[in-house]
């Protein structure tokens, strides 16, 4: 190394070198030459202009493996966005595994140097306190759990390449245009020449991942899977399995779905197959639910929480690799089975109602104008406070609610903005009619055209689907909220989640409120 025996260096380092699969070498060279004498987490102070998480490294070369292996590290954090607090944390008094509080503007603590050589690729993890530190010997007991590496294959998906390359393959094999950046919605599959049908493959993108299912019924978008135009194409076979999980790389939680139709993905995501000889091989159900569950959340947050960008965690394959899977007894696994195929027959039903709505709202919407007519009143409900026998005096607008005096006290709901506009339209043309009038008999004189009436007619039919949809999401949530008392049983933190939690939200700074974890 560099530096003489006894020799110190300080240096200021983005936080992502605490576990980036690059600075492993690195973080390895340091264990083995020098002690580190302090880290200082800045992470949450503006110290630059540009919007960085930035630490700085004391370390002083050592050859003696016992004095490395018994040092304590000084770790100091500032926990608001004041440099002025660093002269605080340097006349603090040193605690043992302190609590991390939300009125404490600074910590400083010792945690052992041997910690950061067992960890899995010598991942320099600081944050630490009584409560974390039970919480992760619990759910990395090496006794009852097993890495994730070790029972599943996590690849990342294809690189397509971007619109250049795009354009240059079309150009070079003589074809029209259409398409983009190697990707067809299945609207304009009409426009793709028969020469490449055949390369014509599912994909889910980071967008399109999902909780439990993949969105792709949503999205609808197809891979062009030229091998010898994409830049980094994987092997077909990696996506071609009968049965693997996706996951998410850029999200605010951890999420995985289930795949049974060889779906492609990008490189914004990964694939999660079984390995070849699993050390552990419990139904693909089970994993799901673990990597769809607070507990597994919140220990890649607190391990990898230096990559929190603007509320989001970035996380890699060597990331996933690292999460302890929980061996559960029969029961247990069953359990988890039986809550996750409830959660994908919700969520699939829910999917369905969806895009049935979409689909009709989008077709009536687009229905030619016809010769059909028929009274306002036959196909839409007044909202009115005096029963209809408001005159009307001010015809107004505002979205799908069209609104008959000045006072508002009257108006009709329409299904969609587009049939409000047109019904507003042929209401204002017999406006000097209608004045004065009425509601109850405006109601029953004004005439529509079929579009606008096809529209209506399906109000209470859209109204109830609409109300399934509320029905079923909440249902879903009810059996998140299920699934993870049942991991958190399985990995026996119930007692320490809570305070993990909350030291999670100061620990990040950045960290979003959601309900997942509330």
């Amino acid at each position: 190394m560099w530096l003489e025996e006894g020799g110190r260096l300080g240096f200021i380092v983005s936080s992502k070198f605490l576990s980036t699969g690059n600075g492993q070498w690195l973080r390895e060279l340091i264990l083995n030459q020098c002690v580190i004498e302090e880290i200082v987490d800045l992470m949450r102070v503006q110290v630059f202009t540009q919007d960085v998480y930035p630490l700085i490294i004391i370390l002083r070369k050592e050859s003696n493996e016992t004095k490395r292996d018994t040092n304590e590290i000084t770790v100091k954090i500032i926990s608001t966005n004041d440099l002025s607090l660093l002269k605080e944390a340097e006349n603090q008094p040193i605690e043992e595994y302190p609590e991390y509080q939300i009125n404490r503007k600074s910590m400083c603590y010792k945690i052992p140097q041997s910690w950061f050589k067992s960890n899995p690729r010598s991942i320099f993890e600081i944050n630490c306190s009584n409560t974390l530190k039970q919480f992760r010997d619990k759910v990395t007991d090496p006794e009852t759990t097993v890495s994730l590496k070790k029972i599943l294959d996590v690849r990342q998906g294809v690189i397509a390449g971007g619109n250049a390359k795009w354009k240059k393959r079309l150009q070079d094999l003589a074809l029209p245009e259409y398409g983009e950046n190697f990707t067809v919605l299945e609207k304009d599959l009409p426009n793709v020449p028969t020469g490449d049908r055949g390369f014509l493959k599912k994909l889910v993108n980071g967008d399109s991942v999902g909780e439990f299912i993949p969105n792709w019924s949503t999205h609808r978008i197809f891979l062009i899977y030229d091998e010898n135009h994409l830049t980094a194409p994987r092997e077909p076979s990696v996506f071609e399995q009968k049965e693997k999980l996706i996951l998410k790389a850029k999200t605010e939680f951890l999420m995985a779905s289930i795949d049974y139709e060889n779906i492609f993905v990008t490189n914004d995501t990964y694939i999660a197959k079984w390995q070849d000889n699993p050390e552990y091989r419990p139904n693909i159900k089970y994993l799901l639910g673990l990597l769809n569950s607070k507990v597994l959340d919140l220990f890649y947050k607190i391990r990898h929480c230096e990559y929190v960008q603007g509320g989001w965690f970035v996380r890699y394959g060597v990331f996933f690799d690292e999460l302890p899977i929980k061996k559960a007894n029969p029961a247990q696994e069953k359990e988890v089975v039986t809550i996750v195929d409830q959660i994908i027959e919700n969520r699939k039903n829910t999917s369905e109602d969806e895009k049935a709505l979409s689909s009709l709202i989008l077709a009536m919407e687009s229905a030619k104008i016809d010769v059909t007519t028929a009274g306002l009143s036959t196909v839409i409900d007044l909202n009115s406070r005096k029963g209809g026998e408001e005159a009307v005096d001010k015809l107004s607008i505002r979205g799908t609610t069209i609104y008959f005096n000045k006072l508002r006290t009257a108006s009709i709901t329409c299904i969609s903005e587009n049939s409000a506009q047109c019904i507003f339209a042929l209401m204002v043309e017999q406006f000097e009619t209608l004045k004065n009038r009425s509601l109850n008999e405006v109601m029953s004189s004004v005439r529509i055209p079929g579009n606008a009436l096809e529209l209506q007619k399906f109000n209470n039919f859209i109204k109830s689907r609409e109300q399934a949809i509320i029905r079923r999401k909440k249902q879903i949530d009810k059996l998140k909220a299920k699934l993870d008392e049942k991991v958190i049983e399985i990995y026996d933190v119930k007692n320490h989640l809570e305070t993990v939690y909350n030291s999670l939200k100061i620990i990040a700074g950045k960290i979003q409120e959601n309900e997942k974890h509330s």
